[in-house]
């Protein structure tokens, strides 16, 4: 999966590189692929599909819509404490996922996001 997100990020952000090859260890280096490994895994299991995830990363529907932020954008310019908050905020949504379905799938599910008030 890591060399398919490579070529797929390749068209949008070299950050997959950055992470992956790490010349200057700005990404803790191993440490950094395999927390890369796990946000994969961790968006996998939310967005439902190898496909869905790596498009998440594309371009993060929902958070984007909530922070005016793209989540690649970030990790290009970041480094692996980046990498670190956005998995450990990617483990905390899967921990509750049970107690978020709506929010689940307003982030991270292609159906469309709720309208109206939300609680």
């Amino acid at each position: 999966m890591l060399e398919r997100l490579r070529l797929e990020m390749s068209h949008y952000s070299n950050f997959i590189d950055l992470i992956l090859d790490d010349p200057d260890n700005r990404y803790g280096g191993e440490d950094g692929r395999s927390t890369l490994v796990e946000m994969l895994g961790l968006l996998i299991g939310l967005t439902g599909s190898e496909d869905d995830a790596i498009a998440w990363l594309i371009n993060s529907r929902g958070f984007n819509d909530a922070t005016n932020d793209d989540v690649c954008v970030g990790l290009a310019h970041g480094n692996f404490w980046t990498l670190a908050a956005h998995t450990d905020w990617l483990r905390v949504i899967d921990t509750y996922r049970d107690l978020c379905p709506a929010l689940i799938e307003t982030v991270f599910r292609k159906g469309a996001a709720p309208t109206g008030d939300m609680p």
